[in-house]
């Protein structure tokens, strides 16, 4: 986590990059607010996943497994290595739990839903 964090502090941000961040968050808002969950799956990111990612490779992998499981969404939690999916039907995620668990063997999988 430190090494993520200290790679954070270096990069710099732009008003582009703060107006594109603000967007995001404003459309996340709206979509929560409308219960509009395709929107809300187009906004969501994580300004670590890219560090991560960079450093450790198998975190990039896994969040392409579940984005191929047909996601309507995935982002890394935190600065990982927790990936999550968002799926609009329960049978999808549970096919998408099987399919990740099958490639990761080793991995922790669980099928949530919201509360």
């Amino acid at each position: 986590t430190k090494e993520i964090f200290d790679s954070l502090d270096k990069l710099t941000m732009d008003s582009d990059d703060i107006k594109y961040k603000e967007k995001k968050l404003n459309n996340c808002l709206n979509a929560i607010k409308d219960k509009d969950l395709k929107k809300l799956t187009n906004n969501i990111y994580n300004d670590l996943e890219n560090i991560t990612f960079k450093l450790y490779d198998d975190v990039r992998v896994v969040k392409e497994c579940i984005i191929n499981c047909n996601a309507l969404g995935t982002l890394m939690s935190g600065s990982g290595p927790t990936i999550f999916g968002i799926f609009d039907n329960y049978f999808k995620g549970l096919k998408a739990k099987h399919d990740v668990k099958n490639r990761f063997k080793d991995a922790f999988v669980y099928l949530g839903k919201p509360i």
